[in-house]
C-alpha cells in the first residue's frame, strides 16, 4: 500500500500520521462529549495523555510478547514508526490507567466508560486506516468485489480488506455510542451503558472478523481455531453483559433513593 508518505529527518508514516489524527480526533470528540457529561477541557486533556502514554505501552508490549523474533536487540523494542501495536494490548493498558485515574479524581468509572467510548471507537477507526495503508493486519483470499490485492505481500492475491471492514463498523459504533450518549441524558439507558454497548459490540464484531483475517497472529492460539484476540473478545463479551447488568442495578437503586428523598 503506502507505508511511507514523505521523508523529514526521518521517514513520514502513514501508519504515524493516522494514530497522530486519531489521537486529535479523539480529544476533540472528548471535549464535545464530556461538555455533555461534566467533564472539563482540563480533565479531558489530563485523561488523553494517561489513555495515550498506557495505550502505546500496552499495546507495544503485547506486541513485543506475540512476535519476540522480531526484535533483535532492546532499541527495537522501541522503535513505533513502521507499526507494530496490538490494540487489545493497549485496550487493557487503558482500561487500568483509566480505573486509576478515576480512583485519583474521584470520578464515577461509569461517566468515565461513557465518555471514552465514541472517542475510542472513532480514533480506533482512524487507526485501522493507517493499518490498511501499512499493509498489515490484512485478510484471508477472497472472490468477492471488494477482494484487493496487497503488494508488500507479492503474491497477487485478493483478500479481504479487513481493516477497512472493522474502520467502517467502528465508525458506525461511534455514531451509536454518540446517539447512546443523547439517550443517557434523556434517561432512557443507564449510566455507564454506553461503554458496556460498546464494548458488546466490539467483542462481537472482533471475534467474527478473526476468521478472516489472514496476517502472522505470532503463532500464540489458546485453543483450535482461536486467536488471541479472540480469547479476549470471549472476555470482553462476558464482562460486557455483567457491566450492562451493573449499570442497570445501580441505576435503579439512584432512581430509587431519588424518589424516596422527593417523598
Amino acid at each position: 500500500m503506502y507505508p511511507t508518505i514523505g521523508h523529514f529527518i526521518f521517514p513520514i508514516t502513514s501508519y504515524g500520521v493516522c494514530l497522530s489524527l486519531a489521537f486529535f480526533a479523539g480529544i476533540r470528540m472528548g471535549i464535545s462529549v464530556g461538555a455533555v457529561l461534566g467533564f472539563s477541557i482540563d480533565e479531558i486533556i489530563d485523561i488523553a495523555l494517561w489513555f495515550l502514554f498506557s495505550a502505546i505501552f500496552g499495546a507495544r508490549l503485547l506486541y513485543i510478547v506475540l512476535y519476540p523474533s522480531e526484535f533483535t536487540d532492546i532499541k527495537s523494542m522501541f522503535m513505533l514508526t513502521s507499526g507494530g501495536l496490538v490494540f487489545f494490548g493497549g485496550f487493557l493498558a487503558t482500561m487500568t490507567a483509566v480505573i486509576v485515574w478515576a480512583k485519583i479524581k474521584k470520578r464515577r468509572l461509569r461517566d468515565l466508560g461513557d465518555l471514552i467510548a465514541p472517542c475510542l471507537a472513532l480514533g480506533h477507526s482512524i487507526g485501522r486506516i493507517g493499518c490498511f495503508l501499512n499493509g498489515c493486519c490484512y485478510g484471508t483470499r477472497t472472490t468477492i468485489c471488494l477482494g484487493m490485492v496487497f503488494p508488500n505481500l507479492n503474491d497477487n492475491i485478493h483478500r479481504h480488506p479487513t481493516q477497512l471492514y472493522e474502520s467502517f463498523f467502528l465508525f458506525i459504533i461511534c455514531l451509536i455510542s454518540l446517539w447512546n450518549i443523547k439517550l443517557r441524558k434523556k434517561g432512557i439507558i443507564p449510566d455507564g451503558s454506553v461503554w458496556g454497548i460498546y464494548v458488546l459490540s466490539y467483542s462481537i464484531f472482533r471475534f467474527f472478523v478473526e476468521f478472516i483475517r489472514d496476517d502472522d497472529r505470532g503463532n500464540f492460539f489458546l485453543a483450535k481455531y482461536l486467536s488471541f484476540s479472540q480469547a479476549i473478545s470471549i472476555l470482553g463479551f462476558i464482562f460486557s453483559i455483567f457491566w450492562l447488568y451493573f449499570c442497570l442495578r445501580q441505576n435503579n437503586t439512584e432512581s430509587r433513593k431519588i424518589n424516596e428523598l422527593e417523598k
